[in-house]
């Protein structure tokens, strides 16, 4: 059963529901003839339009006398609703299973909010099905139609603010105009219409980034359901193509961060974007996508010892003046974590980690061809960056 509450201006004209939309309240009140006295009173309810019930110790007999009767359609309504914009987009389907007796058919359309607190003047506080706005208007859209036929129509609404878009519901109903008859209605909450989750955006990496190292940690802002409060879950797709047609994808996650699990390709573009979704939503895509580029927290040539982007002999001459000290420092130092010590990265090319005169004797072996050069585990070279092997 649909229910639309209209709010006088009796007892009190300051009613907040009812000034919220006090001509459209109005025009429906008096759409409907006052009691038989010549006077409106509150509580007043009719029932399908024609059946009056001034006496409200008589409602629930006489709804359930109401329902005994066959309606001649049937009313079926779907739609979209945009949380971002609160905008959307009814379907009403209309079939007429019957004989429709009756001519000057409207169809109507309501916005109604439930459990709203609210002290008034008759002890009142909590308000459901409370009229909030009717669309496209009062008079409603003209409806022709006869057994056997159905009807579509496409109406755009909106929520406004203040409404909560979770306590609204939509009622449509076909009703005889001059009779006040109503030959059917149907009601359909906002939360189930095909409806996104607020849109969201990413935050880090950021677009167009380059991120130094092999595993990212991504940050986005969280989204909301705003007509169900459900908890809104998260998916991360990362990709080397914009396409995204073989992405690397997270778990579902609750938070809004995910640390990537594998260590990705250096010098390489990746896409990013994620998915969020709740239990009642249309899944959507962030707003946008994001690119970055991973570069190599500490990129050297192995063997490159004096930092001039090649190894020759000068490296190893670098080298034993260093240990002599009689030379500069070699310039790359990275940071090994597991030792939290600063490695000569590149002079350490018999991959212990470390950095002493045996490396010094293996780069000579290498010159000799009678040795292989290998990086610390920890901290391996840019892999477009190789060293340069050349003899003497």
């Amino acid at each position: 059963m649909a229910v639309i509450r209209y709010h006088a201006w009796w007892p009190s004209s300051s009613d907040r529901y009812y000034t919220y939309n006090p001509t459209e309240n109005t025009t429906r009140i008096n759409y409907y003839p006052p009691h038989t006295d010549g006077y409106y009173y509150t509580p007043y309810m009719w029932i399908d339009g024609d059946v009056r019930a001034d006496n409200s110790a008589n409602w629930r007999s006489q709804i359930a006398a109401e329902k005994t009767v066959d309606a001649p359609m049937d009313i079926q309504l779907t739609g979209t609703y945009n949380s971002d914009t609160r905008t959307g987009g009814l379907i009403i389907r209309i079939i007429a299973t019957g004989t429709i007796s009756y001519s000057d058919l409207r169809l109507r359309m309501a916005i109604t909010e439930s459990n709203l607190y609210y002290s008034a003047p008759n002890g009142t506080t909590i308000h459901n099905q409370t009229f909030r706005d009717m669309f496209p208007n009062t008079t409603g859209l003209a409806v022709a139609i006869t057994q056997g036929e159905t009807l579509t129509f496409n109406q755009d609404f909106s929520i406004p603010r203040p409404l909560i878009e979770r306590n609204c519901n939509i009622v449509a109903f076909v009703q005889a105009n001059s009779s006040r008859r109503i030959l059917q209605g149907a009601e359909i909450a906002l939360r189930d219409l095909n409806y996104q989750i607020l849109s969201f955006n990413l935050i880090s990496p950021a677009n167009g980034d380059t991120f130094y190292g092999c595993q990212p940690l991504f940050f986005w802002h969280r989204s909301i359901d705003s007509l169900t409060l459900d908890t809104v879950s998260y998916q991360v797709q990362l990709s080397r193509d914009p396409e995204f047609l073989s992405p690397l994808c997270s778990d579902t996650l609750r938070d809004t961060s995910w640390l990537c699990p594998v260590c990705l390709d250096y010098d390489m573009v990746f896409y990013w974007r994620v998915q969020a979704f709740s239990a009642g939503s249309t899944p959507r895509f962030s707003n946008s996508t994001f690119s970055f580029y991973t570069r190599h927290p500490c990129p050297y040539v192995l063997g490159d010892i004096n930092g001039d982007r090649s190894v020759l002999g000068g490296d190893v001459t670098y080298g034993v003046r260093y240990f002599k000290s009689v030379g500069p420092t070699p310039p790359d130092s990275c940071y090994l974590d597991s030792a939290g010590i600063y490695l000569y990265v590149a002079g350490d090319v018999n991959g212990n980690c470390e950095f002493r005169g045996s490396d010094i004797t293996r780069l000579v072996a290498y010159f000799k061809a009678t040795a292989v050069i290998s990086p610390c585990h920890a901290l391996p070279p840019t892999p477009i960056q190789p060293p340069i092997k050349q003899r003497g």
